[in-house]
């Protein structure tokens, strides 16, 4: 459970739902320890036309949502 504090924002990541894509698991890993939470499950694949899909195994109920993007 971590408390991070920026300027005067502090933040309680201890219920946070991480959700990590395929481009960068390492990365998502490495975030996960940061923040002390797990990774949280989710399968990833292809359709047949070549888009992706992602199946969020995990309830997200009632829990805000954002999305981050990995840009290389």
């Amino acid at each position: 459970h971590h408390i991070f504090t920026v300027g005067s924002l502090q933040e309680d990541f201890s219920e946070i739902k991480l959700f990590a894509g395929s481009a960068s698991p390492k990365l998502a890993q490495e975030v996960a320890k940061i923040l002390g939470v797990p990774v949280s499950k989710a399968k990833i694949g292809k359709f047949s036309d070549g888009e992706n899909f992602v199946d969020i195994l995990e309830s997200v109920r009632g829990k805000l949502r954002t999305e981050m993007k990995m840009v290389e």
